[in-house]
């Protein structure tokens, strides 16, 4: 799977990368400061459909399998190592040092699985953000907000050349495999000592695009003042107000209690009363406007 960017004529696309920062800052921090499963599944839905409007959902996917590996583990380490909670589902007995006793509960259970949609919903924003916005934009636009050019600029080129690294070496190992080259047989052992045809070249690789790099940067008069853009992306004010709507709610659901859910000693009630339905309803609608909005002719990045 490619998780480099793809440049697609969608409208999704086209947005201002600047308004595309703002909008994942705020369901960052929803995703971070939000404990009701109610809220984090409805912006997680949110993403998804974000996605497949924008066209990237195969990559999205990927990264939410990766998600939801990484939320089995985090399930199953906080069942193990958290025996808190008064719902006792499963009692083995078993006393851990430094951790106490070895039981299963539903409260134990029920944070786990909150935190692990918690990990999707911010992978699934950051994601989208990576799918949908050139690293060349994501640049420009990180510089104009008076950010240091070149913080910004190694942070987008180690972006980039993670992205490169997971190419070559995926296009060296199908190389050496149609040579003979066997690399899924024997011990783990066996297998790494196999791959060491692979890393070299990789590693070839990769210092001579460092050199190319450091060229390129000194041919541009890189670290010199006054620098111009090759292309601009506006941001009208339709977007930049649309970007603060996510932001705009979570500042909301903090001010007035919402979305706050009680883990220990006991889960606490999940309703889905008038005033909750409503707010959930505000939140879909706001996490969507930005994306929902026709192109306007200024709109074009």
């Amino acid at each position: 799977m490619d998780f480099s960017y793809k440049r697609k004529d969608h409208r999704i696309h086209r947005i201002s990368p600047i308004a595309k920062l703002v909008w994942v800052l705020g369901v960052a921090l929803m995703a971070l400061f939000v404990s009701n499963p109610l809220y984090l599944g409805v912006l997680l839905f949110c993403s998804f459909f974000i996605a497949v409007m924008s066209k990237v959902t195969k990559s999205w996917a990927a990264y939410m399998r990766f998600a939801l590996f990484l939320s089995a583990i985090l399930i199953i380490l906080n069942i193990v190592l958290s025996p808190h909670g008064e719902t006792v589902l499963l009692d083995s007995g078993i006393e851990l040092p430094l951790f106490g006793p070895l039981r299963m509960t539903a409260e134990a259970l029920i944070f786990g699985a909150v935190m692990s949609l918690r990990i999707m919903l911010l992978l699934s924003v950051f994601s989208l953000l990576n799918f949908t916005t050139h690293p060349d934009d994501l640049l420009a636009s990180l510089v104009k907000l008076k950010l240091p050019y070149k913080s910004v600029f190694l942070t987008s080129l180690a972006s980039r050349f993670s992205q490169l690294l997971h190419s070559d070496a995926k296009a060296i190992k199908e190389a050496q495999m149609s040579r003979g080259l066997e690399l899924e047989k024997g011990s783990r052992l066996k297998r790494l000592r196999a791959h060491i045809p692979v890393f070299i070249p990789l590693l070839s690789n990769s210092l001579e695009r460092s050199l190319t790099v450091a060229e390129a940067m000194e041919a541009r008069a890189f670290g010199r003042k006054g620098r111009t853009f090759f292309k601009d992306c506006p941001t009208t004010l339709p977007q930049v107000v649309l970007s603060f709507v996510p932001l705009l709610m979570f500042i909301f659901i903090a001010l007035s209690g919402l979305g706050v859910l009680q883990f220990y000693p006991q889960v606490g009630h999940i309703s889905l009363d008038s005033a909750e339905a409503l707010t959930l309803s505000l939140i879909a609608g706001g996490t969507l406007a930005l994306f929902l909005k026709p192109d306007g002719k200024d709109d074009r990045c």
